[in-house]
C-alpha cells in the first residue's frame, strides 16, 4: 500500500529517501524532531504535512 500523489513518486523516483517520503508519511511520525529539523526548506515541511493528511484520508480503506 502506497500513500501520496502518483505524479510525486514520480518526481522523487530518482531520490529513495524522497520516496520513502512520499509513500510512508506515517514513517514521519516516528522520525525524532532533531531529524525533521534537518529540512530547513518550509517547502519540504509542507510536502511531508500535506501527503501525510492525504495518508491519513487514504489509511482508512
Amino acid at each position: 500500500v502506497s500513500f501520496g500523489h502518483p505524479e510525486a513518486k514520480v518526481c522523487c523516483k530518482s531520490s529513495p529517501f524522497s520516496l520513502i517520503l512520499v509513500d510512508f508519511p506515517i514513517l514521519i511520525l516516528l522520525l525524532s524532531k532533531s531529524v525533521i529539523y534537518i529540512f530547513s526548506s518550509s517547502l519540504v515541511i509542507f510536502q511531508i504535512v500535506y501527503d501525510f493528511d492525504i495518508a491519513k484520508t487514504t489509511v482508512v480503506l
